[in-house]
């Protein structure tokens, strides 16, 4: 890697949004094990915020210290979202119960906000969301809860499809235990040039974001 790559991966990672009204986004070729960076303008009436799964069946399967974490995350990045007035779409996994309890106060304080009940793992199978991030020109995604190796993952593979710009990082989704020492090595695979900025904060990452 040279030494403007890893400039790029240390201060511009995950293709999030840079302050001065640009962004550094990743654009993917042919190969999965590969990808670049183009300068983009990416207004934040472009983004949605996706939550998936937090719901008691899954949040119940984490270590007590993963699941206090991810809650927290997650309360900063929808209070951020009821700030910027930016859309949320939460998906739950339909037969598994409604959201948990602990997210509700920051749901509910939220302008911009629709649920969507999801049959499979991937949140664009058998749903509507497609067609709702299309008609409000949603293009890039920001994709937290759970899990890692499943739902979020292919739900990040079916966004990717789509032709949008997905970005997550480690904070913001969680998994099992038993799955946990193989969620660096997925997400290494979909990002591999900027795998150190997976391991950022929310708070860092959002402050990345354009204004």
């Amino acid at each position: 890697m040279s030494l403007a790559q890893k400039i790029v991966t240390a201060t511009l990672s995950l293709g999030i949004a840079l302050g001065g009204g640009c962004a550094i986004t990743p654009v993917y070729t042919s190969s999965p094990h590969s990808c670049h960076y183009q300068r983009d303008r990416i207004p934040l009436d472009s983004l949605a915020v996706v939550i998936i799964d937090m719901q008691n069946y899954f949040l119940d399967q984490l270590s007590l210290d993963d699941r206090e974490d991810l809650v927290e995350q997650q309360k900063s990045l929808l209070k951020y979202c009821q700030k910027e007035g930016i859309k949320v779409f939460v998906l739950e996994y339909q037969g598994l119960g409604e959201t948990t309890e602990e997210l509700k106060t920051e749901l509910a304080n939220l302008s911009e906000i629709e649920y969507i009940q999801k049959p499979h793992d991937g949140a664009f199978e058998e749903t509507h969301l497609d067609q709702r991030l299309k008609a409000e020109g949603l293009t890039h995604l920001l994709l937290s809860g759970v899990t890692a190796g499943a739902c979020v993952k292919q739900t990040f593979i079916q966004g990717r499809e789509r032709g949008y710009q997905v970005i997550t990082t480690r904070n913001l989704i969680a998994d099992k235990p038993v799955y946990k020492g193989t969620m660096v090595d997925e997400m290494q695979h979909w990002y591999p040039a900027v795998v150190d900025g997976f391991e950022r904060t929310t708070k860092s990452v959002l402050e990345d974001f354009c204004k």
